[in-house]
């Protein structure tokens, strides 16, 4: 069970260095047994030995990181001897720190830091750190609720997926689509185990927000209106949020919050560009595009492998990672056009 919340909390870490573009993440939780003792839980970009640290919670540093009621740019840690907790964070020029906190209790704190003195973080990032530390404070309420649901994920993944395919039978035989493609694809990329696995499960929930878009908008034989768009686009906010209520797979929610975004920065729902994308959002992203296109949809017929991949090569570098349209073009075997 603590090998469980570890794994998800170490992938959480992971992500929000991604997305901020930092080398360092902390996620900081106090010890529900020893109230006045910070456990360093999770670190990513600093010596592996931190995870397991314990430090006293209330002054200096650490203190500045419980207190926090929102996502905040704190000062330099100074290292000084009188603040036990700037030893977590040495060498670092800037931190950032957002509450960990399920249901108004504040368990923790997600802390970001880099050396690069030169850095200023945005409003945006902070909004995104804040995200990723709300992920957090859901991995631990799904915790506290896993005894109580063991051997249920599957279950709950499937009833996901089964919701999907009454409410909209195509959109759910697009996923298992995606689901293929995106395996072949990671693997080709050499994504480790973990990776595939929350690829493949993002790949197979990726569409599970349009359960809140009106079927005759997902049906509708013509182009859709501006506000049908907006309401569209929506769908991987909603879609992240059914996905982080499952125990485990908040890791998993931010790949499908961020399957739209596109590497130029104009995708959505964050405007997240290059490879402050993650890779598993970066290969969704094409393998959808691909499977989309290669299927009849209400308004379109479908589209030939070659017409596919000949506008996925067109749009690579501008809305998709040119390095996983190679990979999937690899993959599906399909001879490429000559060039004109």
């Amino acid at each position: 069970e603590t090998g469980y919340l570890g794994l998800v909390h170490d992938r959480l870490c992971s992500y929000v260095r991604v997305l901020l573009g930092l080398e360092r993440a902390w996620l900081l939780l106090r010890d529900p047994d020893h109230p006045d003792e910070v456990v360093v839980a999770a670190a990513r970009g600093s010596d592996p030995e931190q995870v397991g640290w314990r430090l006293p919670a209330d002054p200096g540093l650490m203190g500045q990181m419980l207190r926090s009621a929102r996502p905040t740019v704190l000062p330099a840690p100074n290292g000084t001897a009188d603040d036990p907790g700037a030893s977590v964070a040495r060498g670092v020029r800037l931190m950032a720190t957002a509450p960990v906190s399920w249901e108004g209790s504040v368990s923790g704190a997600l802390a970001v830091g880099t050396r690069d003195p030169a850095r200023v973080l945005t409003v945006e990032d902070l909004e995104r750190l804040g995200e990723v530390a709300w992920l957090s404070g859901a991995a631990l309420a799904g915790h506290e609720r896993r005894a109580e649901l063991a051997g249920t994920v599957a279950a709950q993944v499937d009833a996901l997926a089964t919701a999907l395919s009454v409410w909209d039978g195509q959109t759910r035989d697009h996923s298992d689509t995606v689901v293929e493609l995106a395996r072949m694809t990671g693997a080709r990329m050499g994504l480790d185990p973990v990776e595939l696995l929350e690829l493949e499960l993002a790949a197979l929930l990726h569409d599970v927000g349009k359960l809140r878009v009106p079927r005759e908008i997902l049906r509708k034989p013509e182009a859709l209106s501006a506000q049908e768009r907006g309401l569209m686009r929506n769908h991987p906010m909603w879609g992240a949020e059914l996905v982080s209520g499952v125990p485990g797979l908040q890791a998993v929610a931010l790949i499908v919050r961020h399957h739209h975004e596109r590497v130029d920065g104009s995708g959505y729902p964050s405007g997240l560009s290059g490879v402050r994308i993650p890779v598993a959002s970066r290969i969704m992203a094409v393998c959808d595009a691909y499977g989309a296109m290669t299927e009849t949809r209400p308004y379109r017929p479908e589209r030939a492998p070659q017409d596919a991949l000949a506008e996925l090569r067109d749009q690579a570098g501008s809305q998709f990672d040119p390095a996983v349209v190679e990979a999937l073009e690899a993959e599906v075997g399909v001879t490429p056009l000559a060039l004109v």
